[in-house]
């Protein structure tokens, strides 16, 4: 699971915006190389926006690989955030 290298931002505001309005997309990179690290974050206009995009299209094929769409709030994306740039100040 998880994106295929291939996927840009846009195809998966694209893809997602069939199910609702889409207001940011954000394809995460390595740093050094700028290769994809195969997870996007989307934030969604609003929640009913959210629950089609996780039922519809979870295990759904998007350049040729499986993908998983979870609902997460703000305050959990702020905080997967953080810890990574923490994560990734740690490791350099």
């Amino acid at each position: 699971m998880g994106l295929s290298t291939q996927v840009e931002e846009r195809d998966l505001e694209v893809h997602f915006s069939n199910e609702g309005k889409v207001i940011s997309c954000r394809l995460v990179l390595e740093p050094r190389t700028r290769i994809s690290r195969r997870f996007s974050f989307i934030i969604m206009d609003t929640l009913e926006d959210v629950n089609p995009c996780v039922k519809y299209l979870s295990r759904f094929v998007l350049e040729g690989r499986y993908i998983t769409v979870e609902k997460k709030t703000l305050h959990q994306l702020c905080w997967q955030e953080s810890k990574m740039t923490i994560s990734s100040s740690i490791s350099t």
